[in-house]
């Protein structure tokens, strides 16, 4: 459940976040998919607010099972 207010964007380091991806399987299926990763740096300089997530790996997906992504994520003040 979503707060009633936007979070600054300091108060979501070492904070844990979930993201609907949108994935395309080896098999070419294309799916839907919550990612879960926590929050390690805010990117203050973007014009959009930005934050770099260190995602968790994924067990159930080939190539990622014992991988964590690093990237960055731009966060939709409406959501």
């Amino acid at each position: 459940m979503q707060p009633l207010y936007c979070p600054e964007l300091d108060e979501l380091i070492n904070k844990r976040i979930d993201v609907l991806y949108s994935f395309v399987l080896g098999s070419g299926e294309k799916v839907l998919r919550w990612c879960q990763g926590k929050v390690i740096k805010v990117l203050p300089e973007n014009a959009k607010p930005t934050v770099v997530v260190l995602w968790d790996p994924m067990p159930d997906v080939k190539e990622k099972e014992d991988l964590s992504d690093e990237t960055q994520q731009v966060l939709a003040p409406r959501k």
